[in-house]
Order: structure tokens, then C-alpha cells, then sequence
């Protein structure tokens, strides 16, 4: 594998407690659960569990190819998408396609319009 320039964007994990006891303990933020920390378990996988308080730094977006099917023009295609996507792009697009049930292809397609990668 080869890796392209990293994206400005983050991906960031995200912490949070189903519903039910949401409403059960009256939580509104992530920081009232430290009462009860010592009754739970912390979900996570397991490098999660060796960092500081157990918090995962930002992930910036790296583009991975196929050592085989890595050229300078693939690679710069790679690297202008990587650029043009910010994190607020990122959460966009998430959002359009995991809430709204857009079409990946075609917020592509849009994505690469807009940012004149076509």
C-alpha cells in the first residue's frame, strides 16, 4: 500500500449513551456520565482503552492505494480530492448519506463538480 498526502478533513470518534439511560440519569452531556463511570463499561476498541482519559485523537482522512496501481496521475487525482475535502465537507457528506440516504456516486459526482476535479 501506498498513501497519498492526508486530507485536512478529521474524521472524529464520537462518545455517547443510547437513549434509555440518557433519560433515565436526565444526561445532556457526555461529562455527566462521570458519576456513574465506576457502574459502566466503556465500549471502545482497544486502543482507546491505553490512551490518556481514554480519548482518541483527531484522524485526518490519508488516501491508501495499491502499491500496483499507484502512478503520479492516479496519485495527484488522490491528492486534489484530499485537499478539497475539509471536515465540515466530511460531516456533510456523512450526514447526506448515513441520515438522509443520499447516493455516494452521486454526491461524488457533485463533490468533484464543485470543487473542479472533474
Amino acid at each position: 500500500m501506498t498513501s497519498v498526502i492526508s486530507s485536512p478533513a478529521a474524521d472524529q470518534n464520537g462518545y455517547g449513551v443510547s437513549q434509555a439511560p440518557a433519560t433515565k440519569y436526565h444526561l445532556t452531556s457526555l461529562s455527566q456520565i462521570s458519576s456513574l463511570a465506576s457502574q459502566w463499561v466503556f465500549g471502545g476498541p482497544p486502543e482507546c482503552r491505553t490512551r490518556p482519559k481514554h480519548i482518541a485523537p483527531v484522524d485526518n482522512i490519508t488516501g491508501l492505494i495499491r502499491s500496483a496501481k499507484s502512478t503520479p496521475a492516479v496519485d495527484a487525482i488522490i491528492n486534489k480530492v484530499d485537499a478539497a475535502l475539509t471536515t465540515d465537507e466530511l460531516r456533510s457528506l456523512n450526514e447526506q448519506i448515513g441520515v438522509q440516504k443520499a447516493d455516494p456516486a452521486t454526491l461524488a459526482q457533485q463533490f468533484d463538480a464543485q470543487h473542479g476535479l472533474t
